[in-house]
């Protein structure tokens, strides 16, 4: 039999489900105001997006614009420096003739071809003067002392570069060069540099060069105020003298190269920054572990066996082509340079006329040459000291 509820009972439940309701109803209407804030959050947002989007699409059409601009711009700027080119290429060609006509009219008195004529005139350039000069006539000593040097030691070297040309052309230093340049076998450049420790004038230093990618050997006082100095530069033996062989070799520099152009090590960051560092410079030590792993191991020496002479790669590279038969370069041969006789390659001319052309033939850069010194700060009281040793 079913129990009947009685009218309060049903008024009681009735009230409980209508506050329920209200209840739920508050809750709705707190998740739909949580809704719609949210919904106007991203609408907002969307918005400020929607904004930002229109900006960048601005700013790369004005980006556009500003190219098509600056690429008119570099088009004039290139046609403008095409006339100009064109125009020193005239002015260079009128200079160029009216020298020439200058030239064979202070050298016509003599019965002689053009080149007879123009040897003459390069053979009797005056010579340097000044601080020039003397820091020419200190570089004359420090060779003659290295020759000493090699010659009680039996190393092996010859004048190379500039500095043959000038043994050559002027049996001395080239006018407007200030320094002297020499090739040495690695092995003797090692042994030299082990004899000169306990030498009390003379050392050997090692400069780290990021402009060329190389070792610069250099033999000067111990005077660090005296700014002379010899180039040495590294040579190995080798067995293959082809064009094979040296287009090899400018593989193996690029890789050289390469590796210290894109390397965003520390050291290498302040070897770019320096341009140059010593080889006491704590960077310079990575540096030169650097070197020892890109560059070969060169052949053991074996002189009597070689059959070609080769530029180090620890060098700069170069255009020319540094990579000689045996025979081109040995037996050397003297050469008369400042009053004194140097080794010389066997093929001298030959060697100067691969690197240089016509010998004879004044040079583009004559008057930018590169200054190994800052003439406007050489130190002559040193030189003249060593001078008078």
């Amino acid at each position: 039999m079913n129990k009947h509820k009685t009218p309060l009972e049903i008024s009681k439940k009735a009230y409980a489900a209508i506050l329920k309701t209200y209840e739920l109803e508050h809750q709705l209407s707190l998740v739909s105001s949580k809704i719609e804030e949210k919904s106007k959050r991203t609408i907002d947002s969307i918005q400020q997006l929607s904004g930002l989007i229109q900006q960048l699409i601005d700013r790369q059409e004005q980006t556009q614009q500003d190219i098509r601009i600056l690429n008119e711009q570099t088009r004039q700027d290139i046609q403008n420096l095409k006339e100009q080119n064109q125009a020193l290429q005239d002015d260079n060609r009128y200079l160029a003739k009216m020298n020439q006509l200058y030239f064979e009219a202070l050298f016509s008195d003599r019965q002689e071809d053009t080149e007879a004529m123009k040897r003459r005139f390069v053979e009797n350039l005056k010579p340097a003067t000044g601080d020039m000069r003397t820091l020419q006539k200190g570089n004359a000593k420090l060779l003659k002392k290295f020759a000493e040097l090699c010659k009680k030691h039996n190393f092996t070297y010859w004048l190379q570069s500039g500095t043959l040309l000038g043994a050559i052309r002027h049996k001395g230093f080239v006018p407007w060069d200030d320094d002297v340049d020499v090739a040495m076998f690695r092995d003797d450049i090692k042994r030299l540099k082990i004899i000169l420790e306990s030498d009390e004038t003379y050392t050997i230093t090692l400069i780290y060069d990021y402009y060329c990618k190389s070792r610069q050997i250099r033999f000067r006082t111990k005077n660090p105020q005296n700014p002379c100095f010899l180039d040495v530069y590294i040579y190995d033996y080798g067995d293959d003298s082809s064009e094979e062989a040296w287009a090899t070799w400018h593989e193996q520099k690029a890789k050289v190269v390469d590796f210290f152009e894109q390397s965003t090590d520390e050291h290498v960051q302040i070897w770019r920054e320096k341009g140059y560092l010593s080889e006491n410079n704590p960077s310079a030590q990575y540096i030169e572990q650097m070197l020892q792993s890109l560059v070969p191991e060169p052949p053991e020496p074996k002189s009597k066996k070689s059959k070609a002479v080769i530029w180090g790669l620890d060098n700069f590279s170069v255009k020319w082509r540094r990579l000689f038969d045996w025979n081109f370069i040995f037996p050397t041969t003297k050469l008369n340079f400042e009053d004194s006789q140097y080794e010389a390659p066997h093929e001298y001319m030959k060697y100067v006329e691969r690197q240089y052309g016509d010998i004879y033939q004044l040079p583009l850069d004559i008057v930018t040459h590169f200054q190994h010194v800052d003439q406007k700060n050489i130190n002559t009281d040193a030189i003249n000291e060593y001078l008078q040793q």
